[in-house]
């Protein structure tokens, strides 16, 4: 049977090569979809209550008032511990630290029935000793918020209870309306990068944004915060610390992730295809349009100037900075020989046969 290699598959073969010196280290710690769990018990053995005997928390499938939700979750019942801090927490250990070179990355979606806004619950990741507290979630505290965070016995920072700098237009459960959103927190050894996807879409959903239907979120904040040495220990969802609603309940959860991600490193200029160098592979995604990482010219189009940006870069890493300082450059015909040297290596034994 011949095997004709197109000039396409050649030239993505190319760019694998040339990123393939990136190294990738990331570590998932927790991943939790709720999929897993056969019923309520397995759902608390792996997320215990933190109040003895307390068998609220149950596992649901409910697209009635959650309608965006992704097969099961985890409802947690808002009531159980008012004026107390009553949690599911993840039984596993762990330990987890933001350095210079890995950011951790904790993902929850939190579901809302848009029956009341006195609530009081959320995701929360902290040390065991009361250190690094983070808390994201719905928080009846506070005039005229509902969606908040907290970050509080930090090194430094600290704001406790705060609103997501949301539009008035969606700023309450009535607003918004029923289903998951998703909250995310980068933490980083200094600060924390907290965002919030209402709905959980991926887009921006405010009407009056003229980003509105575009990819993004909805709301977005850069918090100050030094972790501490003593780090995280500690993942789990309901009742913030001694808060608790009375009347206003339920909320779910769904999609916990805890990662240590590796941080990006600053980007190279000219390195369109984001391994790390200037190099032949940059020119090959250029030349067949792109689409282009690190670009000098205008972003997200293509043209000469971007050519003339890798020329003179070519040979930059990581290391390098973002100045001209570049290297010997291979001429673009050398670069088109050596893909269509690759090319007729593919397809000159065409007519032999494999026995």
């Amino acid at each position: 049977m011949k095997r004709i290699a197109s000039l396409s598959s050649v030239v993505g073969l190319l760019i694998a090569i040339a990123g393939a010196n990136t190294a990738y280290c990331d570590t998932t710690i927790v991943n939790d979809n709720f999929e897993s769990y056969a019923d309520q018990a397995a759902l608390l053995a792996a997320w215990p209550s933190t109040t003895a005997g307390n068998l609220s928390t149950q596992l649901i499938t409910d697209n009635t008032n959650y309608p965006n939700i992704q097969g099961k979750a985890a409802e947690f019942d808002g009531s159980i511990g008012n004026g107390a801090s009553t949690v599911n927490r993840w039984a596993t250990p762990f330990t987890a630290n933001p350095s210079a070179t890995q950011n951790i990355v904790l993902t929850a979606d939190i579901g809302d029935d848009a029956t009341s806004a006195n609530k009081k619950n959320s995701v929360g990741f902290r040390n065991a000793s009361g250190a690094n507290i983070l808390e994201m979630g719905v928080y009846n505290g506070l005039a005229g918020v509902f969606f908040a965070y907290r970050v509080i016995n930090f090194g430094s920072g600290n704001p406790n209870w705060v609103g997501f700098p949301l539009p008035t237009t969606l700023d309450s459960p009535t607003e918004v309306g029923k289903g998951f959103n998703r909250y995310q927190a980068i933490i980083k050894p200094t600060e924390i990068d907290l965002t919030l996807d209402l709905h959980a879409d991926g887009i921006v959903n405010d009407t009056a944004s003229p980003n509105f239907g575009l990819p993004g979120v909805d709301a977005s904040v850069v918090v100050p915060a030094a972790t501490t040495a003593a780090g995280f220990d500690t993942l789990q969802f309901g009742i913030p610390s001694i808060t608790g609603s009375s009347t206003g309940r339920f909320n779910a959860f769904d999609n916990i992730s805890l990662k240590l991600v590796d941080a990006a490193a600053p980007g190279v200029l000219g390195d369109y295809n984001k391994n790390g160098v200037v190099d032949a592979a940059d020119y090959v995604l250029w030349r067949i349009g792109g689409p282009l990482n690190n670009e000098v010219d205008t972003p997200g189009t293509v043209n000469q100037a971007d050519y003339d940006a890798w020329r003179a870069r070519f040979g930059n890493t990581s290391g390098s900075g973002s100045g001209l300082v570049g290297g010997a450059v291979p001429e673009p015909a050398a670069v088109t020989m050596l893909i269509f040297g690759l090319l007729a290596q593919a397809t000159g034994r065409r007519g032999r046969r494999t026995i």
